[in-house]
């Protein structure tokens, strides 16, 4: 490598410079990604644990609501 001229090799010094640095931005830009798709998939996992209580909610009242209604059928049969 003697052979090659000075200010070649500090071309390539500094595009090699330049890349790992630029490789070194991407590496924190997918850091930030990554975290920033963990918050998301946080917040879907918690909305879906509260569809689920929603849903159980709604399972309660729909059973609560027919037996009323077949109380309330049952006397109107009886009068």
């Amino acid at each position: 490598m003697t052979n090659v001229p000075e200010s070649r090799l500090d071309r390539l010094e500094a595009l090699a410079e330049t890349t790992l640095l630029a490789i070194q931005q991407q590496q924190g830009q997918i850091n930030e990604l990554r975290e920033g798709i963990g918050e998301v998939v946080s917040m879907f996992s918690q909305q879906a644990v509260q569809v689920a209580e929603m849903q159980s909610e709604i399972r309660g009242l729909q059973v609560e609501n027919r037996r009323i209604l077949d109380h309330l059928f049952g006397q109107q049969g009886e009068g």
